[in-house]
């Protein structure tokens, strides 16, 4: 991966991941599978690796793998993206993504129900993270 060659790096992950599955470096193994098949839009693979990540109940890396989930849904099925992003945030409550998958809730509600549908949302966005320019132009988008 650091000298840029994806290909090889996933060939040498994949491998890591078939051949030493007790490996300590089985979780970045595959989360980086997943983020190398999410940059070349492979949305299987991606989420082949990412669920072996998500059984793993003691992985640091289960909560930037169930957002890079969310963002596979968000590029591959938005219908998908919305419950994936509420269950985010219902699992890792204030998580490092979790004002994004918040703004991502906010567009993809607004999508079908306009500004009455997420007037609460932005609102409990606005309260807890005040002064966030993203928050600020949907509170002046659906101003009532």
């Amino acid at each position: 991966m650091a000298r840029g060659d994806g290909s090889a790096a996933d060939r040498d992950l994949a491998k890591l991941v078939t051949d030493t599955p007790t490996s300590q470096l089985l979780d970045e193994a595959l989360y980086d599978r997943a983020r190398l098949a999410f940059d070349r839009h492979d949305w299987p693979t991606a989420r082949a690796a990412l669920d072996e990540l998500a059984i793993r109940p003691t992985s640091p890396l289960r909560e930037p793998g169930m957002y890079l989930r969310c963002r596979i849904d968000l590029a591959a099925d938005p219908t998908n993206a919305a419950r994936c992003f509420a269950a985010y945030r219902d699992a890792f409550p204030r998580g490092p993504h979790d004002l994004d998958a918040g703004l991502q809730l906010v567009a993809l509600t607004f999508k079908d129900g306009g500004c009455d549908a997420v007037r609460a949302s932005i609102d409990e966005l606005a309260a807890a993270y005040p002064g966030t320019h993203s928050v600020e132009a949907w509170q002046d988008r659906c101003r009532p």
